[in-house]
């Protein structure tokens, strides 16, 4: 993770008061193709029957202005999967808040994704972003 990455998701993690075991600082991550920064955790070290919950969505607005929506999975034994990120415009996102004030929460989120549904968004999302 790039300095400004981990900064926020610990300020995310923090804000939210998710409970979440990863430690950002050695995680084993691979960045997504999806253009604009999601970013993948251990996801070569685990099932693919794993089940994600959302523990914190939110969104900001990146140094250009366009809004950046940010879902936050994690797996059942709390932690991080997934840092997936929707830019509006599908550019890629410039740098990642390192202010809580900037960082809007949806809420506590706990929605359980099951993998056929994460899964099945997933590939529609990198088609539309190709």
């Amino acid at each position: 993770l790039t300095p400004n990455e981990k900064a926020f998701l610990e300020l995310l993690v923090e804000k939210s008061g998710a409970k979440i075991i990863t430690d950002f600082s050695i995680a084993d991550v691979n960045y997504l193709n999806d253009g604009m920064g999601s970013i993948g955790f251990n996801r070569d070290k685990r099932p693919r029957s794993t089940i994600y919950s959302r523990p914190c969505d939110c969104y900001f607005s990146d140094l250009d202005g366009t809004r950046v929506e940010i879902v936050f999975l994690v797996d059942e034994l709390s932690q991080a999967f997934e840092l997936d990120v929707w830019k509006v415009d599908f550019s890629q996102v410039q740098s990642f808040p390192q202010n809580e004030a900037d960082i809007h929460l949806y809420g506590h989120c706990d929605d359980v994704i099951l993998p056929a549904d994460y899964e099945a968004r997933r590939d529609r999302l990198n088609s539309s972003a190709d």
